[in-house]
């Protein structure tokens, strides 16, 4: 690894660190926070269902759905919370 890959690395965990301690204000920013916490679409889903959350028609959220709901625009959530958790999916999907 070199010198400017971790320098890169130091920037994003950084980031991520100033996220995670900004309060955690309505249902979508918990939603995204969660997805930067565990970079797992399946542990976000199990932390919102734990917090009760659920989507506008009233059923549970699914992998997919939580999917999705990352990648739209969310104007309940600061575009720095956004475009982390967009990068990390962007990042896992590439591993699939």
């Amino acid at each position: 690894m070199t010198l400017s890959e971790i320098n890169k690395q130091i920037v994003e965990l950084k980031k991520i660190r100033d996220i995670l301690l900004i309060p955690i204000v309505n249902e979508q920013h918990f939603i995204f926070r969660a997805y930067i916490e565990t970079e797992s679409l399946e542990r976000t889903r199990k932390l919102v269902t734990e917090a009760n959350i659920r989507k506008e028609d009233g059923n549970k959220y699914q992998v997919n759905d939580i999917s999705v709901f990352i990648s739209k625009e969310c104007i309940c959530v600061d575009k720095v919370t956004q475009e982390v958790a967009r990068a990390i999916l962007k990042r896992n999907s590439i591993k699939r």
